[in-house]
């Protein structure tokens, strides 16, 4: 759809069960992370954005499939791209890789809240968050 965050690290020890492949779980906090990483790429950076202006951007749906295992010390490149922009939601996706190799695909669908008397809100993605996601941005 437009931008592309790539984040590349290497499968730490702890996130590997007793048979020393990932354990599930492990993507799914990937993927959070790699969605903030993103935004933050892109100049919206989640934590200042929840301090100074109250809005955040919870997770209301994240689905996983894997293709293959990965294991401690593979290198890992995950991308994420902004797939679906509603009024108010965003769907990423995120794909696993290794050696060009797609391991694992997730999705996350989240909302654009601002925190009202500490109650979260949705309202529009602010223009500049969508011309950024769709590579519009300047």
């Amino acid at each position: 759809m437009g931008a592309v965050g790539i984040w590349r690290f290497r499968v730490p020890w702890s996130a590997t069960d007793a048979a020393g492949i990932v354990f599930y779980p492990n993507y799914f906090r990937w993927f959070d992370d790699a969605t903030h990483r993103f935004l933050t790429e892109l100049g919206f950076d989640t934590a200042i954005l929840f301090r100074q202006a109250g809005q955040g951007l919870p997770l209301l749906e994240a689905t996983a499939r894997f293709a293959a295992p990965l294991r401690h010390g593979d290198e890992v490149e995950l991308r994420t791209e902004a797939v679906e922009l509603k009024a108010k939601v965003f769907r990423v996706r995120h794909s696993v890789l290794r050696d060009g190799q797609l391991v694992a695909e997730g999705e996350e669908l989240r909302a654009w809240v601002e925190f009202v008397e500490g109650k979260p809100r949705a309202v529009p993605l602010p223009e500049a968050v969508r011309q950024a996601l769709t590579g519009e941005g300047g």
